[in-house]
């Protein structure tokens, strides 16, 4: 299994936003601004690579003709508290 830093899912999912069709890049846009603004207490690489995850089904949705709604739900902030809740808590230094 590959593992991959903080860094390397950012830069990806970056680069990926930018394929997204406009209305599903602001939905995927606000998921990664409240997955962030709740992330403090999470492992900042488990959420990257979550949301990478996200990325890639929402983008392979999207070549079938769905969107993030569809996909995830109307509300970011509700898909980002789940996601959240169910992650590894950050790690004490």
């Amino acid at each position: 299994m590959t593992t991959h830093d903080e860094q390397w899912y950012r830069d990806q999912l970056n680069t990926l936003e930018k394929q997204l069709t406009e209305s599903d890049c602001k939905w995927f846009d606000d998921l990664r601004i409240y997955s962030t603004l709740g992330a403090f207490m999470r492992d900042e690489k488990s959420v990257n690579a979550q949301l990478y995850m996200m990325m890639t089904d929402l983008l392979a949705a999207e070549a079938d003709g769905s969107d993030a709604p569809s996909l995830f739900g109307d509300d970011p902030k509700l898909m980002a508290d789940t996601l959240l809740k169910e992650l590894p808590p950050a790690k004490k230094a």
